[in-house]
């Protein structure tokens, strides 16, 4: 070969390798985890296990304050709570976590204010939920909003027993028990966010949320799938959770300090027996 034709070819080769190392580096991090590569980047990760929910309606508290919504500061009297037991061979490993949504009239809506957890590294949720009630830095420290709260697995028990029901893996499950053992502060200083005047008029909507037992016993009415919505959330990060076996519960609510010792709620909800949470990074 011409030898002046051969070291313009070696020379365009070579452009080519370095192009491709600047766009595709080798070894990068994902949400703090080492040697993640950069197409791992782009795909989602999952985590794997058992899920749940269920609505808290109270009934509204003496000591309610109007204009404040129903509840506030006392107690909220509408939440939804997504709970979850996740596999040790998850994507973030061995943990329990729980999703809590407060109903805002002005706004209509659920929205997730709280995401507690016993998850040994707490920063892909908070990458995941930024820019949302859950985690949300304004940069005016008083009205930093930080509800990815990590609590000591004996601060939040969630398991699965057996009294006639399912087998999921070798194992009988027809019971799944939720256990916060320690009160948790949600913290919503909408107050404080005289930066944006259509949340500053929701005032102050940080609660406690107390000591309780949620018990989901399966009504063995057949299961069936949702695989929900792949959604977008504000931080960049796609969320889609996946429910296998999502199946109908009849649950029994105890919140002492809300509801008194001897008088729990009978409420229905659901157990996703085979639940997945898939998590997709944003692209950069």
């Amino acid at each position: 070969m011409n030898r002046k034709i051969f070291l313009v070819i070696l020379a365009i080769s070579l452009g080519i390798i370095i192009s491709a190392a600047g766009v595709f580096p080798a070894i990068g991090t994902l949400n703090g985890k080492a040697n993640a590569c950069y197409f791992e980047q782009l795909a989602p990760v999952n985590n794997y296990g058992i899920g749940s929910l269920v609505y808290l309606n109270l009934p509204t508290p003496s000591n309610a304050t109007p204009p404040a919504p129903a509840g506030t500061p006392s107690h909220p009297t509408d939440l939804e709570i997504r709970s979850y037991t996740f596999y040790s061979y998850s994507y973030a490993g061995a943990y329990n976590g729980m999703l809590v949504s407060l109903w805002v009239p002005q706004l209509n809506a659920y929205e997730q204010v709280a995401f507690i957890t016993t998850a040994s590294d707490i920063t892909l949720f908070e990458n995941l939920w930024n820019k949302t009630f859950v985690w949300y830095k304004t940069g005016f420290a008083p009205a930093d909003i930080m509800n990815v709260i990590q609590v000591g697995n004996d601060n939040l028990q969630i398991w699965a027993s057996y009294s006639g029901g399912h087998m999921i893996s070798g194992h009988k499950y027809d019971t799944l028990t939720v256990n916060l053992t320690a009160p948790v502060a949600i913290n919503l200083p909408f107050n404080m966010w005289t930066f944006y005047p259509p949340l500053k008029a929701l005032g102050n909507l940080s609660f406690t949320l107390p000591p309780l037992t949620l018990t989901f016993r399966d009504l063995n009415a057949g299961s069936y799938t949702d695989l929900s919505t792949n959604a977008t959330l504000p931080s960049g990060y796609y969320r889609q959770p996946i429910a296998e076996m999502r199946t109908p519960a009849w649950v029994e609510e105890i919140v002492p300090s809300w509801l008194g010792e001897a008088s729990p709620l009978e409420v229905s909800g659901h157990i996703d027996w085979k639940f997945t949470e898939s998590i997709t990074p944003p692209a950069s």
